[in-house]
């Protein structure tokens, strides 16, 4: 029944071109909350609702797959069913990791995508442009995935607490999602290698597929801590977001 639920939406919707799965499996252990954060309340909408409209009004993406526990399929319906996201085509149960939960979700992939988006339920401050350039980059590059720079200065430290070298902060980049990849390459990468990994460009790399990035942005924050949550609050309040678009 839950399978099915783009049934109760309309059936004249194009193949999909690219078609994004959106993580949500997570028990969110850190946040210390009877409520797992995907579901906790940011400005009146479950977190989980912010991610899905963003990933709703791209126009590259004609549908989304999203995982969830076992537990939590109800409730995950019952978030797109009052939030009209007509994109949703699937809701499934993850699996015990991240990585078994995205290969799950590529299972469910339509034949006609071109290009797999993956993206963390927990970060609901990504803006279509994003979404949209980094879906145009996988496109023409086979891989990619959003990161920016480093703010602070990176330290190396050995294993008794003291820093051993200072990392040059031109060289780094921390990587957030989405991710995007040409579907028959993340589908191999996943074949062939233990999905184990917390990031899906190790595994794509580990085929010898270079990964491009896309400039991302501070605002795309994923709630890990209840301070994330405050800021995440901030930057939807404060208009920011509009003004990425």
């Amino acid at each position: 029944m839950l399978e099915g639920i783009k049934s109760l939406f309309s059936s004249d919707e194009p193949d999909p071109v690219c078609s994004a799965i959106v993580v949500a499996a997570g028990k969110g252990e850190r946040m210390h909350s009877e409520v797992k954060k995907q579901f906790l309340p940011l400005l009146g909408m479950p977190v989980l609702s912010h991610t899905l409209e963003a990933i709703e009004n791209s126009s590259k993406v004609s549908e989304i797959i999203l995982v969830v526990s076992e537990e939590d399929l109800l409730t995950a319906k019952d978030i797109v069913l009052s939030s009209g996201l007509e994109k949703v085509s699937k809701i499934i149960s993850g699996g015990k990791s991240r990585g078994e939960s995205v290969q799950k979700g590529l299972s469910e992939v339509s034949e006609a995508s071109s290009v797999v988006l993956i993206h963390d339920g927990v970060r609901p401050c990504v803006s279509v442009s994003l979404i949209d350039e980094c879906i145009k980059n996988a496109e023409k590059y086979g891989a990619s995935a959003l990161g920016v720079k480093p703010k602070n200065t990176i330290k190396k430290v050995d294993k008794n607490g003291f820093i051993s070298e200072t990392v040059d902060r031109e060289t780094l980049i921390e990587i957030q999602t989405p991710q995007c990849f040409g579907k028959e390459i993340i589908k191999k990468a996943y074949e062939q290698f233990d999905p184990s990994a917390t990031d899906d460009c190790v595994l794509v790399e580990k085929t010898g597929v270079k990964v491009h990035i896309t400039q991302g942005s501070y605002a795309n924050l994923k709630l890990t801590t209840r301070e994330d949550l405050i800021m995440l609050s901030s930057l939807i309040d404060s208009g920011i977001l509009s003004e990425e678009e």
